[in-house]
């Protein structure tokens, strides 16, 4: 089921991103994140 859940970053707030679910669904345990267009230097 990769790629199933998107979510589009909105605003960048000082420790935290505000997101809009273009996709949603369920994310079980041990699941990872792909960032496709960027890099991420904040802990998720």
């Amino acid at each position: 089921n990769d790629g199933i859940i998107k979510i589009q970053v909105k605003s960048k707030e000082k420790n935290h991103l505000i997101g809009e679910v273009i996709a949603g669904g369920l994310i079980s345990n041990n699941k990872g994140v792909n960032i496709p267009s960027g890099e991420l230097k904040q802990s998720v």
